[in-house]
C-alpha cells in the first residue's frame, strides 16, 4: 500500500512538471514565428502529458488514495486540460479557426475537446 506521504511526494513532482510545462508552453506559444506544424507538435506533447497524468490519477483511485489527495490530483488534471486547450487554441489561430471555449453553454453543458475518459465519479 502506498502511504499518503508517498502520494503527496508524487503529486508534488507531477505539479512541478505541470508548472514547467506551462511556463515553457507560454514562452513557445508567444513566439510570433511559431508555425502551425510546431503548434500541432506542442498540442501532441501537452495531450501526452495530460494522458500520462490521467493514468496516474486512475492509479490513485484504484489504490484508494485518500480523498483530499485525489481531489488535488483532479485539480492538476484540470491544469493539464488547460495546457492542452491553450496549445490547441494557438494552433486554431494559426489555421484561421475559432478558439476552443470551455464553460457554460446555453444548454448547460460544458464544451471542451475530447480527452481520454476519466474513470470514477468526479464532483466539482
Amino acid at each position: 500500500m502506498i502511504t499518503p506521504a508517498r502520494w503527496r511526494t508524487q503529486l508534488d513532482r507531477h505539479e512541478r512538471i505541470a508548472d514547467l510545462a506551462g511556463e515553457q508552453l507560454a514562452r513557445i506559444l508567444a513566439r510570433a514565428e511559431l508555425s502551425a506544424g510546431e503548434a500541432e507538435h506542442l498540442c501532441r506533447i501537452m495531450e501526452h502529458g495530460a494522458q500520462a497524468f490521467d493514468t496516474f490519477v486512475d492509479t490513485m483511485r484504484t489504490a484508494t488514495a485518500k480523498k483530499p489527495l485525489v481531489e488535488h490530483a483532479e485539480r492538476l488534471q484540470d491544469r493539464w486540460a488547460d495546457l492542452v486547450i491553450e496549445a490547441a487554441n494557438r494552433l486554431a489561430t494559426l489555421e484561421g479557426l475559432p478558439p476552443i471555449v470551455v464553460g457554460q453553454t446555453p444548454t448547460g453543458t460544458v464544451a471542451a475537446p475530447a480527452r481520454k475518459k476519466r474513470s470514477g465519479n468526479r464532483t466539482g
